[in-house]
């Protein structure tokens, strides 16, 4: 298992959240968005790392800018101690919450068996969050977050397009199947 992994949970934790620099710049502060969110998965032999944002199309320019400024600034800048211990503490207090049940502890054990990852990882997670500190943040920040390599998907309509509306020209009726 890659170390990094825990470093990028608490730097997706301070990106993310309703208290997350995301939200607090580009909702709360700038209302360029009504919802918004890093999101980090794992997998056996790579994973992910990403930004969602939902907004008018209007807006599409200034939320990527504001992004971007948002990622260039935890790239360049270390994390403060009370952000710091805020997303270790959210990440623990989720996982912890997670496993309230016997069938999310089973199916945790399971997993973690299946991954390879042993029976006590429950236990290291939370160790590894704890120990995790403003340098490891910055370095993954600065590893996983590439101003010169990225993947950018938008979905939804340009406002200078036509509406997809059946008396727009822009759609044609499907072919009649042969009888």
């Amino acid at each position: 298992m890659d170390t990094d992994r825990f470093g990028l949970e608490v730097l997706d934790t301070v990106l993310s959240g309703q208290s997350g620099r995301l939200f607090t710049e580009l909702r709360d502060k700038q209302s360029l968005a009504y919802s918004l969110s890093s999101f980090s998965f794992f997998g056996l032999d790579t994973g992910a790392f990403g930004i969602y944002v939902g907004t008018s199309p209007d807006k599409k320019d200034q939320v990527i800018k504001s992004v971007w400024h948002e990622l260039r600034t935890i790239r360049e800048n270390r994390v403060g101690d009370e952000e710091l211990a805020r997303a270790k503490n959210i990440l623990i207090s989720q996982y912890e919450l997670a496993l309230q049940t016997h069938s999310a502890q089973a199916l945790e054990l399971g997993l973690n068996e299946t991954y390879g990852l042993g029976q006590d990882f429950g236990n290291r997670y939370i160790q590894a969050i704890e120990e995790i500190d403003a340098g490891k943040v910055i370095e993954v920040a600065r590893k996983y977050i590439l101003p010169d390599a990225y993947v950018m998907v938008a979905v939804g309509a340009d406002p200078a397009e036509k509406a997809l509306e059946p008396e727009a020209d822009n759609i044609r009726p499907s072919e009649e199947p042969e009888e």
